[in-house]
């Protein structure tokens, strides 16, 4: 019998339609021999066989959906599944080759959830997720290789992550955790950043103790990355807390030497002179502590109005309870300071 017109449409779009769900889901893994186990040698050779004949399919939304739903038809103890992550993992490379990054990035999501305990999935994943600076995808994915494999290298990566996404008590863990990794050369960063969160919690000592170590891993150089300048302000931070601290505790030699040591990074600071010359008074060494506080004065920055109520406090009993001559102090610490 004839078809009619109408009829050869229908047949058409039958088979053409069949033809697209074909092209779209693949082939089903070959049908083994009767007695063939899915264990076997033969069996892998000829699975790997079709899985190759996906891979050279060039449309990769297409190579994905047929991977996927060749993997969901193998036996459970088929060899080739072992292999499995690696055809996707090049597809993900294949889509980003192909500048297709969303496609790149929606295939490693799917192999979490498929490979959940790979760690060259988990690896993949981070690298990608860093090329983002995606933090909280990099701290799921780091944080699974740190829990099975805590190497030095991770716990960086997590350690720099946390301080991004400003979580605190990770970040000061993973911090610590990286300093002692790496020592004191190579983790200054991490001990930096130690130092100037504890002195933010006022806390002195642990604060030391950080810029303690990474001061004494450079004690004539500077790190790799820092500027002579950027540096010269971690020294001036650390000798200013160690003069703070001394102060606090009454030794004001100690807080001397070290807010002296300050000078040498800031000249001009009005702070430091203002303390030096309060802990010069409490030395009852009258003269260095007008000095101190003459140039405190003279520098017109925030403790300078203070600086000279103490300047004055000293002066006027020495000099008949009159302020006579003080403008002589003020000119030498103008001329000592270059002003």
């Amino acid at each position: 019998m004839k078809l009619r017109s109408y009829q050869h449409f229908v047949l058409l779009f039958v088979l053409t339609t069949s033809v697209r769900i074909f092209d779209l889901t693949g082939q089903s893994p070959l049908k083994l021999p009767e007695g063939v186990s899915p264990e076997s040698n033969f069996a892998y050779t000829k699975h790997l066989e079709q899985i190759q004949e996906i891979m050279a399919n060039s449309d990769l939304a297409q190579r994905e959906t047929q991977l996927e739903n060749f993997m969901t038809q193998l036996h459970p103890k088929s060899q080739v599944l072992q292999y499995y992550e690696s055809f996707f993992g090049q597809t993900v490379e294949d889509y980003r080759s192909a500048g297709n990054t969303a496609g790149a990035d929606a295939l490693m999501d799917k192999m979490m959830q498929l490979f959940p305990d790979s760690p060259a999935t988990i690896r993949k994943g981070l690298q990608a997720a860093m090329e983002r600076q995606d933090h909280s995808s990099i701290i799921e994915h780091a944080g699974k290789l740190y829990a099975n494999d805590p190497t030095p290298q991770v716990g960086r990566i997590l350690a720099d992550s946390y301080i991004a996404t400003s979580n605190v008590p990770k970040a000061v863990e993973f911090s610590s955790k990286t300093l002692e990794a790496l020592g004191p050369k190579d983790g200054v960063g991490y001990g930096y950043w130690l130092a100037v969160y504890y002195a933010g919690q006022k806390d002195a000592d642990r604060a030391l103790e950080y810029y303690d170590t990474v001061l004494g891993a450079f004690p004539d150089s500077v790190p790799t990355g820092w500027s002579v300048e950027q540096w010269n302000g971690v020294r001036a931070t650390a000798f200013s807390m160690r003069g703070r601290d001394a102060y606090a505790k009454k030794d004001y030699p100690m807080a001397i030497a070290n807010y002296t040591e300050v000078l040498k990074y800031q000249p001009q600071n009005d702070f430091i002179h203002l303390y030096i010359g309060l802990s010069f008074w409490r030395l009852q060494r009258l003269e260095d502590a007008q000095g101190a506080l003459a140039k405190a004065v003279v520098l017109g920055k925030d403790y300078s109005g203070k600086a000279r109520e103490y300047l004055e406090q000293i002066y006027k009993p020495l000099n008949a309870g009159t302020l006579d001559g003080i403008d002589a102090i003020l000119d030498q610490a103008r001329v000592a300071l270059d002003l």
